[in-house]
């Protein structure tokens, strides 16, 4: 019995571990921000910023803004082909379908590790972390 009581206390804590990165995030691999910002009338870029930290150079990171509601409202990618590891992107939205409150951002950076052999013993295998993400207010003129 005292066995089985260990063997769940041990699948609980490996369930947490695995789940709780993907909601909190992890610093180590990037993180994102952004200012309090005005909610303006009609349709406008807001500015935020990202830093990412791949442990290979050819990465794939995604964005995307959480409404207050917890609605995706805006997404954006960036990569290793174009866009630097540290730098500011806008999500685009509209004051006539998003309210005011507190927006999250998230981000999740992917990676891909290959063996470098030739032919059909080429294996690679894809790496996808959520970094920390962000958090800012959206108010009423």
């Amino acid at each position: 019995m005292k066995h089985i009581a260990t063997a769940i206390a041990v699948g609980a804590l490996l369930a947490g571990a695995l789940v709780a990165p993907a909601h909190a995030g992890d610093v180590r691999f990037g993180r994102l921000w952004a200012a309090d910002k005005v909610l303006r009338e009609g349709c406008h870029d807001y500015r935020y910023q990202y830093a990412v930290r791949p442990p290979k150079n050819d990465w794939l990171f995604e964005t995307y803004l959480h409404a207050p509601s917890g609605r995706t409202i805006a997404s954006n990618t960036m990569d290793s082909g174009g866009d630097p590891k540290r730098g500011a992107h806008h999500f685009r939205f509209c004051n006539d379908v998003t309210r005011p409150g507190r927006f999250k951002i998230a981000g999740k950076l992917t990676w891909q590790v290959c063996n470098g052999m030739p032919g059909p013993l080429h294996e690679c295998s894809k790496h996808v972390r959520w970094v920390k993400p962000g958090f800012f207010r959206m108010r009423r003129p």
